[in-house]
Formats: C-alpha cells, structure tokens, sequence
C-alpha cells in the first residue's frame, strides 16, 4: 500500500488533517490497534546478566502503600496485567482484610506448647538422653510443670480485660479452696460476660469514615498520640504510640515541642493519612491552632514552627483544640513511652557541632567570647572547605561583627588545608 502523503504546499485544515490521519491508521493498523496486548519490539527479547558475585536475596513483605492510593494503584496493575507486560506469580496466603469484615475463621493453636521458646540459658535443664545421643529442648513441652501456665500467661496478652474479669472464677476453681459462691462470683460472671459480648476497642481503618489525631507533650517525659476513627457513635483506636523527647527537643520552647509532636505522629500514621481528603487534628495548646490552619508559613517568626509546617503540607487536615481534662489519652501516652529516642529521632535533627557551639557561646560569659567563637569557626571549617564556601555556611548560620574577617584567617591559617595545596 502506498504511503498517505500530503501534496500541497498549504497548511491543511481540520477536515483534511482527520482524513489524512485515517488514511495512515488504515495503512498500519497493527501500529494503531489498541485493543490488543502491546505489541513486542523486534529483536528478540532481552535478556538479564548478572554478575559473578551477585547473591540472592527474598522480600517476603510488600511496600507500605497509604490506603487511599491503593485502588489506584490496583488499576493500574490491571492495567498491565491486560497489556500482558506483568504477570501475577502464586501466593498461598491473605495479605489483607476489609475494613467491614464480620465472619472470621476460628483456629486452634497446633501444637501450642511447642510455640513457646525456652531461654537459652534453661536449655541444659531440659537435657535427655536416647540411643543416638543427647538432645535438649529449645521449646515447651507437654509434662514440664510450667508449661501450662507459661502459655496461659501469654495466651492472656491477647485476651484483653477477659482474664482479670473471670480471676475471681478461677480461684473457685481450684483444688484447695473451698467451693464457695459469693456475691463477689456473681460480679465477676457478670463482668467476664459483658468482656466477651463487648466489641473490640482497636478497629481496622476505613477511609470514609471520621478521622481523628490526637496529640499531647510532656515537656519533661515525651510525646504521645492516638489515631481514631469514628464508628457510630463511638470513637475507636486505629494506632497509637509514645516516644521519649530528643536531647535537642527538651530545650524547645512548649509550642515548638507540640508542633514536633503533631509532625512526628503524621508521619508514623502516613499510611492512613496520605492521600486521605480530610481529617481532624486535635492538640491542647490553643496557639497552635491558628499556626496550623491559617497562618502562611512567611507570617510565623519562629523559625522552627515553618520548617515543620512545611512537612506537614502533603496532609489535608484541620486543627482543633479540646481542654487538657479532655485530652487524656494522649496526655497519658506522653507520660508513658515506649520507643527510645534514638530509633525516632527524625523530626528534626540538631545534633549539629556547629550548632552545640552556638549554644555554648550564648551560655558564655563575655571574657569567654573569643575563645568561642574561634570554636565555632573551626566548627565551621571542619569540612576543611576554601574560603567562599566557608563564608556561605557561617552566613546561613552564625553572625557576629567581624565574622568574615574570622573565617578568612581560619582558612588560611587551617594546617591541614596547607599542606593539601
């Protein structure tokens, strides 16, 4: 077939450009037919070297995805599974569960006992012998007189408030008390009953339903959050955690530390956040409030609330504030923590020695002053930059008269930086 051509010298007007163009998709349907799968390139397909000393290694997890962008990203794996340029390898197990699940599958514990690890320092207690040699047990097993009690005294963590309603039952229980039913056995039968009828305080997430994040400091303790999300009438927790405050975040100011708490919550709770239309931030300082829903980054003089805010600009929320008798859960979170402060110390990171230097120098005494600040100056030389660089730095962090003339004479007089040239 003859290639479509344009013969005239002129510019060709939208009747003439659609039918020209469907004289070329007519010619090479197979280039324009998007109904099929995507065609493969000629050539062969391509192969994949590996190097000599590659190894091998398993993800046995996927990638944290928000739950707002997951649909879409499962279309757009649809999508690639229609165009054949993915397939969907075999998995034998479920990864996810909906959010309106309300029939689950019971299982029992197999083989319970052997679930319980013993310490390895107590394994030589459990030493047998047999004909083809000694062996020792690295788990529970049946006949061990603390077995039955070390897997009920695990199997109660997950229980609940079940196992201290029904105490009272159990110790009617036993072989050498006196069987005897009190009034106080009616109160505990009553309340291990509501305990098993009651539905659950932790929830699964659903993004269409109401969006809480409460968060509280202690200014001498740490930080605490919860997340919740309204079913009904009640308010359920979805997650919630504490950490203790950074060395550098016990010298913030108050409203510096709640801001820190508010950045630090978001991020742990992102992969409910991202991507979700709304929700509701919850905090018992009330300046704060206006510093997160109204007010531009360019009008708060602080300098460090901006650069918190500036994180916080991904995320689509509202500000509230509620009374600090109201606030409890967080409040109590903040004066209980649970994770150090080294593995979330990723709000804001001042464990600068330049910035250690600045500190110093304004705790000092002024007969102290020039010491200091020659301190601070070859703090800020430690990179051993030239001149130019070295101004930039200090100009972003430091002033006083003079200070130019400082880093001038620094650098020059840097030994090390000598001998390099």
């Amino acid at each position: 077939m003859a290639l479509p051509r344009w013969p005239h010298k002129r510019d060709p007007r939208e009747a003439e450009r659609a039918e020209h163009a469907a004289s070329i998709i007519s010619a090479y349907p197979h280039v324009f037919d998007a109904s099929a799968t995507l065609r493969e390139m000629q050539g062969g397909p391509m192969r994949i070297q590996l190097s000599a000393d590659a190894h091998p290694f398993a993800v046995t997890a996927p990638r944290t995805i928000p739950y707002c962008w997951r649909w879409d990203i499962k279309d757009q794996l649809e999508d690639l599974l229609a165009k054949d340029i993915i397939v969907q390898s075999p998995h034998d197990a479920i990864s996810s569960m909906d959010a309106g699940a309300r029939w689950f599958t019971t299982f029992d514990a197999k083989m319970g006992y052997f679930q319980i690890k013993i310490a390895e320092e107590d394994q030589d207690l459990t030493c047998f012998i047999t004909p083809w040699g000694r062996y020792k047990l690295k788990r529970a097993v049946m006949g061990l007189l603390s077995s039955g009690d070390e897997y009920n005294r695990q199997g109660d963590q997950v229980l609940g408030d079940i196992p201290p309603a029904a105490q009272p039952l159990r110790d009617l229980l036993k072989p050498w008390n006196e069987w005897c039913w009190t009034p106080q056995h009616d109160v505990a039968f009553e309340k291990t009953k509501e305990a098993l009828i009651a539905p659950p305080i932790l929830a699964h997430f659903d993004a269409s339903l109401p969006t809480m994040l409460q968060t509280d400091t202690s200014k001498l303790h740490g930080m605490g959050f919860v997340f919740l999300q309204q079913h009904g009438e009640a308010w359920k927790f979805i997650q919630c955690g504490s950490r203790f405050l950074t060395d550098a975040e016990t010298r913030y100011a108050v409203i510096e530390v709640e801001m820190a708490a508010v950045l630090w919550a978001v991020r742990k709770c992102c992969v409910y956040l991202a991507g979700l239309p709304y929700f509701d931030q919850v905090v018992d300082r009330r300046p704060l409030v206006p510093i997160l829903n109204s007010k531009h980054i360019g009008e708060v003089e602080n300098p460090r609330l901006p650069r918190m805010k500036m994180k916080l600009r991904i995320f689509t929320f509202a500000a509230g504030w509620q009374s600090g008798k109201c606030h409890s859960m967080p409040d109590a979170l903040s004066r209980s923590k649970v994770q150090s402060l080294v593995e979330d110390n990723d709000v804001l990171d001042d464990a600068d020695p330049l910035h250690a230097a600045l500190v110093l120098s304004l705790l000092a005494t002024c007969e102290e002053g020039i010491s200091l600040c020659n301190d601070t100056l070859q703090c800020l030389h430690d990179a051993h930059q030239g001149v130019d660089r070295t101004k930039r730095r200090a100009r972003q962090t430091i002033y006083w008269p003079g200070n130019d003339r400082g880093v001038e004479n620094t650098v020059k007089s840097c030994s090390r930086c000598r001998e390099l040239l």
